[in-house]
């Protein structure tokens, strides 16, 4: 199963390990050594903090004066491309991959 990493902090534990250290010090099979070490200790962090997690904001869209039409968008992104009776069956955002939440008075 694969491992999520944030990259910020791989990039600052990098730094932090690279201040003050002479590369002609190390040699390469160290250094790799090293670099798998730093990845090996950072946080593993949720799929769901990078893509969000959302729900379906169902809205009503005027088509013309006398005719409406339900339309849902995504929280996180905004975007609509669909009616609210497909979307009601998608557990993920099509536009933006944000996991969508049931909503509670479904």
């Amino acid at each position: 199963m694969p491992r999520y990493i944030d990259a910020d902090a791989l990039n600052a534990a990098i730094e932090k390990w690279f201040d003050g250290v002479c590369v002609y010090d190390v040699s390469p099979d160290e250094a790799v050594n090293d670099f798998q070490s730093i990845v090996d200790e950072q946080p593993t962090i949720s799929p769901d903090e990078v893509r969000g997690v959302g729900h379906w904001v169902t809205e009503q869209e005027a088509i013309d004066a006398n005719d409406y039409s339900l339309r849902d968008t995504c929280s996180v992104c905004g975007r609509c491309d669909w009616d609210c009776t497909e979307s009601a069956s998608f557990k993920y955002c099509p536009n933006c991959g944000a996991r969508m939440e049931v909503s509670e008075d479904a």
